[in-house]
């Protein structure tokens, strides 16, 4: 008996090449494709000195030159007769495909994608941002999304005078494979890019604490990340407000005055130190305090908050010889703190800036309490409420007794403009007991974003 067949039916199926060039012409018999109808039709080379403007259209220039029969009216119009900032219409194609050669300029550019509805530029949206750094040579495809398409190309420096040669090539294709703008390695601005996808490593790692060869954070230019530090090196007092230094002060002062800086030993004489706090209006201001020893400095400014002191030279060495305070003139009262040696503020303060926003991301803590001290961690918000008010809300607490901490703890608060950071430490007792003095350093990790828009976007002039 024979067993019962079975007919399998195989579609053959004919591969349609996917391919683009200068020398594919659509519909033109070339290479064996036009059955296919699949290749590029029009296209346009352009090499151009920028120096007379930051923004250049390549499409409406004059200096674009076509390989198309040297018939510049077969590839994207007639550029000679076209205004500067013309729209061009996208027909039945689907992709950009846009080349930039970068090679003979230090500046880096960014290639900017407008689309529109009505050909009006007035009325074009960017929906493409792409910088493109110096000394490189640049590929990608972009997706045609409107009746009306421009490509403009701007110098990153903003400088009129600095000449920038580029070189390049814009062509549309009706079927390539599609290669998407959005990728891990590419600059992203987060005004046009909001939904960006981060699919390679988390927000912080791959795009916040990204850094180029030279250290620098270029990936968003308006946000960085920020670490503020707090040391206890004994607890001396049961409430410390500004850890290292003793005694608490009034996180919820709103009280404008004059400040002094001053070390506790003579060997700071002469010492150069930046000062920086909030004045009038939560605004953040800076200034330089030379150090006259153990005797009272003046600043020329008066400070409702201050959270930063840094070393700059002088003195008896590369830091601080001796512990420095920044009080208040009035009363004494510590606003900020800088144990020895470390050439900077060491109390865990932080004040945003009337123009930031932020996300406090974690704190970092470690050290350890003694049996009796049962010491207390805390960290606090300060917020200024709409009549100028500032409030405090605890944000965060440790409790150990006997014990050991190094650990870190995700927070992800949101921070707001005028918004203080206060870290707190609380014991029972002081002094040596038993296990010895509490010791602990404190680290709290902030994302900072900057909440006008004008002051870091670039902004093209059509």
């Amino acid at each position: 008996m024979s067993s019962p067949s079975i007919a399998v039916s195989n579609p053959k199926l004919r591969t349609k090449p996917l391919q683009s060039g200068q020398y594919i012409v659509q519909g033109g018999g070339d290479g064996g494709f036009t059955e296919y109808n699949q290749t590029v039709n029009k296209f346009s080379h352009f090499d151009y000195k920028c120096s007379q403007s930051n923004t250049f259209y390549p499409l409406n220039n004059t200096q674009v030159t076509t390989d198309s029969q040297n018939d510049i009216d077969k590839a994207f119009g007639n550029p000679k007769n076209s205004t500067s900032n013309a729209m061009f219409k996208s027909g039945s194609y689907n992709v950009i495909k846009v080349e930039l050669n970068t090679t003979k300029t230090d500046n880096e550019q960014a290639i900017n994608v407008f689309y529109s509805n009505d050909g009006d530029f007035k009325n074009a949206v960017r929906k493409y941002r792409t910088v493109v750094p110096s000394n490189y040579h640049f590929y990608r495809n972009f997706p045609i999304e409107n009746e009306y398409f421009n490509i403009g190309i701007e110098n990153l420096t903003n400088v009129d005078s600095t000449t920038v040669d580029l070189s390049g090539k814009i062509s549309l294709s009706k079927y390539t494979q599609y290669t998407a703008p959005a990728q891990s390695q590419d600059l992203i601005d987060r005004y046009f890019f909001t939904d960006a996808s981060r699919l390679t490593n988390n927000f912080t790692d791959d795009v916040v604490l990204s850094s180029n060869q030279d250290g620098e954070f270029k990936r968003l230019a308006d946000v960085k990340p920020l670490s503020v530090l707090g040391i206890t090196s004994t607890i001396s007092n049961t409430s410390m407000t500004n850890w290292d230094a003793t005694g608490e002060f009034s996180m919820t002062s709103n009280t404008f005055s004059d400040i002094a800086l001053v070390s506790d030993d003579a060997g700071d004489l002469n010492a150069r130190f930046t000062v920086s706090g909030t004045g009038l209006n939560g605004k953040r201001q800076t200034e330089t305090i030379i150090c006259s020893g153990t005797s009272n400095t003046v600043g020329l400014l008066q400070y409702n908050f201050v959270d930063t002191i840094d070393y700059i030279d002088g003195g008896g060495g590369s830091a601080n010889v001796d512990d420095i305070f920044v009080n208040r003139l009035t009363n004494g009262e510590t606003l900020c703190y800088s144990k020895d040696g470390s050439g900077r503020s060491t109390s865990l303060l932080h004040v945003m800036d009337e123009k930031e926003s932020g996300v406090l991301k974690s704190i970092s803590l470690s050290g350890r309490s003694g049996l009796l001290q049962r010491s207390r961690y805390e960290l606090y918000k300060v917020t200024r409420a709409t009549n100028g008010d500032f409030h405090q809300e605890l944000v965060f607490y440790h409790y150990i007794i006997d014990g050991e901490v190094n650990q870190v703890f995700p927070l992800d608060i949101q921070l707001n403009p005028f918004d203080r950071l206060v870290g707190r430490v609380r014991s029972a007792a002081t002094g040596n007991f038993l296990t010895g003095d509490s010791m602990f350093n404190a680290k709290v990790d902030i994302h900072i974003y900057n909440v006008k828009p004008e002051s870091v976007r670039r902004v093209n002039k059509v």
